[in-house]
């Protein structure tokens, strides 16, 4: 009985180990700049007053991502609207220097039906004292681990 409680407790210890190396290393991956883009930072993203919808995607969604210089997978917001230049993804999408430093690309991805997704209005975002208006649609993929199921549709267009 000893023996097999022992084996019990060796088998749980290393299943929680291992389990803890897999979401350390999903963690490194999705937080490193050149590999995707952090999660939000905490600032509301939303419009005031706007009440953010959320629901599984429906079949058919397609959203746009601005892509810093080698950004190789996607972060966890886009929009519905085409983007047309770095000027809309600063100002209408509020996407400050912090969030991207540099942005370089639009790439389109085909988001799979049923993954989470809230959509609303860009609230204003300030950056050194400077205020990124906002007023673009902008989708976020609820589930951060949800963003590598998102398709590519092309390739990704620079813009400047």
């Amino acid at each position: 009985m000893k023996s097999m409680r022992l084996w019990l407790a060796l088998a749980l210890a290393l299943a929680c180990f291992l389990l803890a190396c897999s979401a350390s290393h999903d963690a490194q991956i999705f937080q490193e700049p050149q590999l995707g883009v952090p999660e939000s930072r905490g600032d509301n993203p939303w419009m005031p007053g706007t009440v953010p919808q959320s629901m599984p995607a429906p079949p058919g969604t397609y959203i746009n991502m601005a892509l810093a210089p080698g950004q190789l997978h996607p972060g966890d917001w886009g929009t519905f609207d085409a983007i047309p230049n770095v000027h809309f993804v600063r100002n209408d999408l509020a996407v400050t220097p912090a969030f991207k430093a540099q942005v370089a690309s639009v790439q389109r991805y085909r988001v799979p039906a049923g993954v989470e997704i809230e959509t609303g209005i860009v609230g204003p975002q300030e950056f050194d004292g400077i205020v990124y208006p906002g007023g673009a649609n902008q989708v976020r993929i609820l589930h951060f681990k949800d963003t590598g199921l998102l398709v590519p549709v092309g390739p990704a267009i620079p813009i400047h």
